[in-house]
Order: structure tokens, then C-alpha cells, then sequence
């Protein structure tokens, strides 16, 4: 998994309380992974000055950090909302023990990650992470209705103090760098935190407002499969051929990382060997980066072996880069028909009776 995919992956498990480990990998209805808009809305450059300058076009706002800084274990995190609903961007500094502690959640297997054990986690990773950073986007008009109703700019805000910062396409833009308490930090973490909080002064200075492309919640995969060529996860080559081989495919969207796909793995198997013969399943391993990315790889193949799996599954190849940029949440699982059309409503999240009932409306019709 690429740093910024399994960033987005970590901020989702901190901010729902890994609850969406029970139907799916996103935040409630609007299943929102950040693997969408990591690949195609941030941008990050050098310049001359040694700044990493981070374009998150999703939030409009375009910042400037030096290296020094990322290294320390500052990171922006553009893909939420905070509980008061508002669209954000912050800016976390994340110790060495947080990515421990969550290195060692993710590597566990789903019998391991229980409720009980994720929510001790939960509390663990928020004591040693802090925000450093917060910027909440607020509709100009409702910010302009509600302030003169007697809000305030820490109303919109998750952290305070806060304050207003700039408009932008419609939007007003508040701003709030909070002094927390140290937490579970230990010292040199500590320290490296203060350091990074004293810095966003400059950084706040340094912001600056680019066109805004909201994301999207909705999952919009078009209305035919892309011509690709990829490969399964034992190296053989898979093309749009394979969905001629049946009436109709069912298409399961899934990562190693997600809980709920892995969890319904061994019933996907089940189910594969039981369908009509006009009726197959394929599945598409959305994290895996290229075939060199060997260490989720092999936890795939693990995965699917341990589960009895044995229908196809593929690597995410550079060929369905569009397709899968409008997957909004693991697992999404939707339907192709011989010619290569995708038919039906996709389901986002993990729910065999919906794909089953799917299949038998379409093959009785």
C-alpha cells in the first residue's frame, strides 16, 4: 500500500472508531476511503526553496512544508469531515509509536481485530497522534446566516481556538491551530510535536487558495469496463476476455486492508462454487501497487487461500486506474454483462445477499 493510500486508510479507522469494520471500509453512507482522491486531486512538488508544496485541490488550499518537518511525522490529512459536519483539512503529527501501534492493527486478522480490540487501539493511536492544523470549509452564505445569528468561528470547527482565514469559490475558510495537552507522547515525541506545532504559524502564512474539486461521494464507474490487460495474483495475464466467459460477472472490489472484504471472503468462495454456470466472480485487489509491491502481494494470496478461494483475482493495473477512481469504499461489488457493460447498481460494502439477489433477478429475467 502507498503511503498516502494507507494514510487515508488510518485517518478513516481513527475518525469512525473502526465501527465500519462491520459492513464496510468508509465513513457511514458516504463510504469514503480517500483512495479516490489521493491519486487524482493531491499533488505534492519540491521547490526551490526545499518545500514540499501539497496542492489538495479537493479542499482548495495549496500548502508549503520543508522535508524537515514530513520527517519529524507531520502529515496533511485533506479527506474528512469534522463532527460538526464541515468539510476539513488537517494537519497531524503523527508519532513513531502511532505508527507502530498501527502497523500492528493492520497486520492482524479479522478473528484478531475484534470490536474490543480495536477500540483499545482506537484510544492508544489517539493519545499519541496530534492535530496541529485545522481548516473547515463552510458555505459562505450559511457562514454568513449563522454569524450574524450569534456563531462563532470555533462553532464550525472541531478544535479551538479558531478563527476566520479567507474565502474562496463560494467558501469561507476557518482556520484553528489548537495546543493540546502531551497526551501519551513520550519525550522525544513530545518534542517533536511542539516543534511541528510552532512551525504551523508559518505554514499558516504560506497558504494559499487554488480552484476547489470537491469529491464525490457517490461510487460512478461508467457504463462499460475499460479495455485493460492486468494479471492475477500468480502472474497470468487477464484481459476483458475473461467476462465472455460468462453471462454475467460478478466483480468484487476488495483490499487487504479492509476488514469486512476479507470477512466475507470465505462466503464469496462458497458462493462461486455453487453459482449458475452462466455466472462467475472475479475479484480485484484494489491496494496492491503493481507487481511490486510483493508485501501485499502475498497477504492477498494469503488472504484468498486461506479463505478456499478459488476464483480469479486481479491486480488493480494502470488499465483500470479510471474505473477504480470512482470507487468510493471497500468492498465494492458490481456486475458485467458478456459484452463488457456494467449493469445493475453497485453495492458499497459487504453484503451477499445483495449480490446473490442481484444475480438471481438478472439470470430469471
Amino acid at each position: 500500500m502507498t503511503k498516502q493510500v494507507k494514510k487515508a486508510v488510518m485517518w478513516i479507522i481513527i475518525l469512525t472508531m473502526f465501527t465500519v469494520m462491520l459492513t464496510g471500509c468508509g465513513t457511514g453512507e458516504k463510504t469514503e476511503t480517500g483512495i479516490k482522491s489521493v491519486d487524482e486531486t493531491e499533488t505534492s512538488v519540491t521547490d526551490s526553496e526545499g518545500n514540499i508544496v501539497t496542492e489538495v485541490k479537493e479542499r482548495g488550499l495549496s500548502l508549503a512544508i520543508p522535508q524537515e518537518y514530513m520527517d519529524k511525522g507531520l502529515e496533511i490529512d485533506p479527506y474528512n469531515e469534522n463532527t460538526k459536519g464541515y468539510r476539513r483539512l488537517t494537519v497531524t503529527y503523527y508519532s513513531p509509536t502511532y505508527k507502530a501501534l498501527f502497523d500492528e492493527l493492520l497486520n492482524m486478522t479479522p478473528e484478531e481485530r475484534t470490536q474490543e480490540v480495536s477500540n483499545q487501539y482506537t484510544q492508544e493511536l489517539w493519545e499519541v497522534s496530534r492535530a496541529l492544523l485545522e481548516i473547515a470549509l463552510v458555505e459562505t452564505d450559511e457562514y454568513e446566516r449563522l454569524t450574524a445569528s450569534g456563531r462563532t468561528a470555533e462553532d464550525f470547527t472541531y478544535y479551538a481556538p479558531a478563527e476566520w482565514f479567507g474565502e474562496n469559490e463560494g467558501y469561507t475558510y476557518i482556520i484553528s491551530i489548537p495546543e493540546l495537552d502531551k497526551g501519551k507522547l513520550n519525550e522525544e515525541e513530545w518534542q517533536a510535536y511542539q516543534e511541528c506545532r510552532e512551525y504551523m504559524q508559518t505554514v499558516k502564512e504560506n497558504i494559499s487558495f487554488i480552484p476547489i474539486e470537491l469529491e464525490s461521494y457517490e461510487t460512478n464507474l461508467g457504463e462499460r469496463m475499460p479495455d485493460f490487460r492486468s494479471e492475477d495474483l500468480f502472474g497470468n495475464l487477464i484481459t476483458n476476455e475473461i467476462f465472455t466467459e460468462a453471462e454475467l460477472t460478478v466483480v468484487n472490489v476488495w483490499g487487504t486492508f479492509c476488514g469486512p472484504c476479507i470477512e466475507e471472503m470465505p462466503e464469496l468462495a462458497g458462493w462461486s462454487g455453487e453459482m449458475p454456470e452462466n455466472v462467475q466472480i472475479v475479484g480485484i485487489v484494489g491496494d496492491i501497487e503493481g507487481k511490486e509491491d510483493t508485501e501485499h502481494l502475498e497477504l492477498a494470496k494469503a488472504i484468498v487461500e486461506k479463505a478456499g478461494v478459488s476464483f480469479v483475482n486481479m491486480i488493480a493495473s494502470d488499465d483500470l486506474k479510471e474505473l477504480m477512481s470512482g470507487v468510493v469504499g471497500f468492498p465494492t461489488t458490481f456486475f458485467v454483462d458478456r459484452e463488457g457493460n456494467i449493469v445493475g447498481e453497485p453495492v458499497v460494502g459487504a453484503d451477499v445477499v445483495a449480490y446473490k439477489a442481484f444475480v438471481e433477478e438478472y439470470v430469471n429475467e
